[in-house]
């Protein structure tokens, strides 16, 4: 638990240079990017949140109202820092597929698509594979439920993050 004069301070603010070094490193290697007019903020309480805003002016009222109030939620959920490390959020990857920005995908047969719900590996059991690396996770009926790694010579499917996950163990 936050004592009271931790949440007084202000909890949103812009990113470092090598926090945005970290977060966009992990979207190329990903194959992606954040579209143009994208805004990154951190949220800094207990670990560093990274949240997006796809509008200017959503972004200003964040940052305003968290000047006086600590701000919980705003923006897209983008990931988190653990250490220095940027950990990337479903919800983010979910947001640019949708949106046509995130192009690896892997489409599961059923019977596999429970298993990756269960928080399990996957080997073969691909209805389609498009792209290499980290892999948006797709059931057959094209639903996100989840965030995969596939290396370049390899039919495995690494388990990154699943939607069960949340019902789980999940925050």
């Amino acid at each position: 638990m936050q004592d009271a004069e931790t949440l007084k301070k202000p909890s949103l603010r812009k990113p470092t240079d090598n926090e945005k070094r970290e977060i966009y490193s992990v979207l190329n290697s990903a194959s992606s990017g954040l579209p143009a007019g994208y805004r990154l903020l951190i949220h800094e309480l207990r670990y560093r949140e990274v949240l997006a805003f796809t509008q200017e002016e959503t972004m200003f009222l964040a940052e305003t109202i968290s000047n006086k109030k600590n701000v919980y939620f705003a923006g897209i959920f983008a990931g988190s820092f653990r250490k220095d490390k940027f950990k990337l959020s479903l919800d983010l990857v979910e947001h640019l597929y949708r949106r046509g920005y995130w192009t690896n995908y892997v489409i599961l047969e059923e019977n596999h698509s429970k298993s990756f719900l269960y928080g399990r590996n996957v080997e073969n059991g691909f209805l389609k594979l498009v792209g290499r690396g980290v892999v948006l996770v797709l059931n057959s009926e094209k639903d996100v439920i989840g965030l995969g790694l596939i290396g370049e010579n390899s039919e495995k499917l690494v388990n990154l993050v699943d939607k069960g996950w949340y019902l789980r163990k999940g925050h």
